[in-house]
């Protein structure tokens, strides 16, 4: 699920956040 910031970095704050992997 991490690599969602990664395949989606312009919405992975969104996405990064919907798993709670907010850096």
């Amino acid at each position: 699920m991490i690599t969602v910031s990664v395949h989606c970095p312009r919405c992975h704050s969104d996405e990064i956040y919907r798993y709670g992997l907010s850096p």
